[in-house]
C-alpha cells in the first residue's frame, strides 16, 4: 500500500488522497524529463559552435558539467544539435568508432589527467562500436536546431547528483574525418552578450578595389544584459573611394535578378537605408554607426535583410556595384547566466591527458 509520510493514503480524504498520488505523478514524470546543459541554452541557441569531439579522425573529449549537480537522475542517452547559426556545407553524415564513458566529477578542481576527473560513479556507457551520426549539412529552418545526433547507452545509468557529471568520448575512427561536424556550444561570455546568427545569399560584384574578389556584406548583432541590442553592418571591397554607398535594411529577400546588375541579384525590398559611417576608404571599406535600440520579446524569430550597394561607373551595365544579400537574426533574447563548465581534450584517444579548458562553456548536451 503507498504511504505518505508514514500514513497510509486510504486514511487520507478521497480529494487529498488523489491531490498527493497527482504530485507524487507530476515528480515522477519531472525526473524523466530530458536535461539538458548549460541550461540556459534548453530552448535558446547557444552563443557559439565547435567541432569537438566528432570531426577528427581520432580525438579524446571530456566535458564535466557544474550545472547538474544536486539532482539526481537515470540517463538512458546523450544527444548534442546542430549549430544553428553556421551556414550549409559541411556536416556530412558520418560512422565514428568510439567509446562513451560516464562518471561523477568535479568542474571546479578538474585537471588535464583524464582518468583523474572521474571520480565516482565511473561507467563504460557505450562500449566501442561504430555509430552513426546524421546529416549536418542543411542549416535548420529555425533556431535552436533538434537534438538529432544521439548515442543510446548500452544500459541506463544513474547519476546520483552529488558531484558533477562527467561525460567522455573517444573517438577510434571517422568516415567523414576533417569534415566539420559543428555542434552547438554555450558560454559566460565577457563581457556577457548575446550573440544573433547572419546568413549570406547570393554573392557579390567585383570591383577595382580587389579585382577577382566579391564585394561583401557581413554583420555584428548582438543583445546585452542592459536590456539594449546592438547592430552593424561592414562593407568589403566596394569600388575604392566610392562616390556613394549605403546598406539597405529589410524584411524581405526578393531574390530578385536585374537586367544590367552585376551581383546575383536584388536581395533586400528596402525599408531603411543607413549610409556609411565615414566615407569608402582606397581598400574598399566601410561601415555603418552603430546601432543602439531595446530588446524585445518581438525579436525572436525576426529576421532583417539587407544588402550593400554603392555607385561606380565601371561596371558594364548599371554603374552601381551590389554585395551578397545578408539574413540576420535579431538577438533571441537577453544573455543568459551560465554556469562554467569544464573541458579536456587531446588528439588522440590514448593520450592519458590533454588540454585544459576549465571555467569555459561546452557542447550543449541533452541527457535523455
Amino acid at each position: 500500500m503507498a504511504r505518505v509520510a508514514g500514513v497510509p493514503c486510504t486514511a487520507l480524504s478521497p480529494a487529498l488522497a488523489r491531490a498527493v498520488a497527482a504530485l507524487a505523478l507530476a515528480s515522477l514524470l519531472a525526473g524523466q524529463q530530458p536535461r539538458v546543459s548549460p541550461t540556459p541554452f534548453t530552448g535558446l541557441e547557444g552563443n557559439g559552435a565547435t567541432s569537438y569531439p566528432f570531426s577528427a579522425a581520432l580525438f579524446r573529449f571530456q566535458q564535466i558539467h557544474a550545472d547538474l549537480r544536486g539532482g539526481a537522475a537515470q540517463v538512458a542517452a546523450l544527444a548534442w544539435r546542430r549549430d544553428a547559426g553556421s551556414g550549409g556545407g559541411p556536416g556530412l553524415a558520418r560512422t565514428v568508432d568510439l567509446d562513451l564513458t560516464l562518471a561523477e566529477g568535479d568542474a571546479a578542481t578538474a585537471g588535464p589527467v583524464f582518468a583523474a576527473n572521474a571520480l565516482a560513479n565511473v561507467t563504460t556507457a557505450v562500449a566501442r562500436k561504430n555509430v552513426a551520426l546524421p546529416d549536418w549539412r542543411s542549416q535548420p529552418p529555425a533556431a535552436p536546431a533538434s537534438f538529432t545526433a544521439r548515442i543510446a547507452l548500452d544500459a541506463p545509468w544513474t547519476y546520483g547528483g552529488s558531484r558533477d557529471l562527467l561525460w567522455e568520448v573517444r573517438v577510434f575512427a571517422n568516415s567523414a574525418a576533417g569534415d566539420l561536424y559543428l555542434a552547438d556550444y554555450g558560454y559566460p561570455a565577457t563581457p556577457p552578450r548575446y550573440l544573433a546568427a547572419t546568413r549570406a545569399r547570393g554573392s557579390g560584384c567585383q570591383t577595382n578595389s580587389h579585382p577577382g574578389l566579391p564585394m561583401t556584406l557581413s554583420a555584428s548583432l548582438w543583445s546585452e544584459p542592459s536590456g539594449l541590442c546592438f547592430l552593424q553592418w561592414f562593407v568589403d571591397r566596394a569600388p575604392s573611394q566610392a562616390l556613394g554607398a549605403a546598406v539597405l535594411l529589410g524584411v524581405v529577400d526578393p531574390d530578385l535578378p536585374v537586367p544590367g546588375f552585376c551581383a546575383s541579384g536584388l536581395r533586400c525590398e528596402p525599408l531603411l537605408v543607413l549610409p556609411p559611417a565615414a566615407p569608402v576608404g582606397a581598400n574598399g571599406a566601410c561601415q555603418t554607426a552603430l546601432l543602439a535600440i531595446p530588446w524585445d520579446p518581438s525579436f525572436r524569430g525576426a529576421t532583417v535583410t539587407s544588402q550593400a550597394l554603392a555607385y561606380d561607373a565601371q561596371q558594364p551595365g548599371l554603374p552601381l556595384a551590389g554585395s551578397n544579400g545578408l539574413h540576420c537574426d535579431l538577438p533571441y533574447a537577453l544573455p543568459p547566466t551560465v554556469t562554467p563548465l569544464t573541458r579536456v581534450y587531446a588528439g588522440h584517444p590514448l593520450l592519458p591527458q590533454g588540454a585544459l579548458s576549465r571555467g569555459t562553456g561546452g557542447l550543449v548536451t541533452r541527457f535523455e
